[in-house]
């Protein structure tokens, strides 16, 4: 009996897709893949590229009922009415700052205790 997997045909989502005409490409036209440190700037680029169909997409969607698409609408064009929570800042001071902290008052302790052993030298030569 042959699996399920075999007799599938591939799917299109895994084949490339050309943005400009949003059809699948062949494997001898494709451009160079960006290296993963620029995933990011590229991923930036093609959505703020096809950012006006996108929005042209959900706002049809939202007007044919659809209540997430709305929601991301509505995110998106600043209508959330809810309270944007403050930002949380981390509480006390770094392990680093603490040390310094701590390194410092020592050392000024040990100053006062030299100067203190000191005066008390100067007294007693008197």
């Amino acid at each position: 009996m042959p699996s399920g997997k075999s007799d599938r045909k591939p799917a299109g989502h895994d084949q490339p897709v050309d943005p400009e005409s949003a059809t699948q490409t062949s494997k001898a036209t494709d451009k160079k893949s960006p290296s993963p440190g620029q995933c990011r700037n590229y991923t930036r680029k093609a959505v703020a590229k096809s950012l006006p169909d996108i929005i042209v997409t959900f706002v049809a969607q939202a007007k044919g009922g659809s209540v997430s698409h709305f929601n991301h609408l509505a995110k998106f064009g600043g209508f959330d009415l809810r309270p944007i929570p403050a930002s949380v800042k981390r509480k006390g001071k770094s392990f680093a700052q603490r040390l310094l902290n701590n390194m410092k008052e020592h050392e000024a302790k040990m100053i006062a205790s030299r100067d203190a052993k000191l005066a008390a030298e100067r007294e007693s030569c008197k």
